[in-house]
């Protein structure tokens, strides 16, 4: 809503309107509105407003321009009213367990924990792709496997709920104890704000020693 005191007009002119501004808002699809749903402006009112109904997300652009101001400046006030907020934020966060070493055929547990500081009811994407050296053993609340990928579907977020999903995977047997298991490629995203990656998490392998390493050479001492 635009408003603004116009300067007195005179009585002999048909139109009193004095100072005449326009409200311009552009929307995120380039789609323009004017005041008072004019298509080229209003010319006999000092106050404008633009309902958008079901308004597209996006970027706004809010413009106020003098179509004609014959006398002094105008001043104005600007009102902007509805469902306005930023782009939700989605916080995603990764834990294996467990968490430092792992042994050859034994099983890395990850959690992966999803969380928004505002609601979201679309549906979200969460993914995570299994590490180098490791095969899948199962995933919670219907993850699906696609190759390397794992992918849930959760419906929607309450803001400031986390939710949990985890991978179980199996360290492949014939993996060198100089190996680290790095899973970095995992992420959220619900198709409408920027999509989240979480940050990698690594699991070293613990050495093992076999059965014919594990002998002990004693010297043989005579008296």
């Amino acid at each position: 809503m635009l408003a603004w005191t116009d300067p007195p007009g005179s009585l002999s002119t048909q139109k009193k309107l004095v100072n005449d501004l326009d409200l311009v808002v552009t929307g995120p699809s380039g789609t323009v509105y004017r005041g008072n749903s004019s298509a080229s402006g209003d010319r006999l009112n000092n106050v404008e407003g633009i309902v958008i109904d079901q308004p597209p997300i996006g970027q706004y652009h809010v413009a106020v321009r003098g179509y004609n101001v014959p006398i002094g400046s105008q001043p104005y006030a600007l009102a902007v009213a509805g469902s306005l907020g930023s782009e939700a934020a989605l916080t995603l966060t990764k834990r294996a367990t467990p968490s430092q070493e792992a042994v050859p055929g034994g099983l890395i547990t990850y959690t992966l924990a999803l969380s928004a500081d505002q609601p979201l009811a679309k549906s979200i994407t969460l993914t995570d792709t299994l590490p180098l050296h490791t095969s899948f053993v199962s995933a919670s609340d219907g993850g699906t496997l696609s190759g390397p990928m794992i992918t849930w579907t959760i419906p929607s977020l309450a803001a400031d709920t986390t939710v949990t999903r985890t991978l179980v995977a199996r360290v492949d047997q014939a993996t060198g104890n100089a190996v680290v298991i790095v899973n970095a490629q995992y992420g959220a995203s619900d198709g409408t704000n920027p999509p989240v990656d979480g940050s990698p998490v690594n699991v070293a392998l613990k050495s093992v020693v076999s059965a014919s390493e594990r002998k002990v050479y004693l010297p043989l001492v005579a008296r």
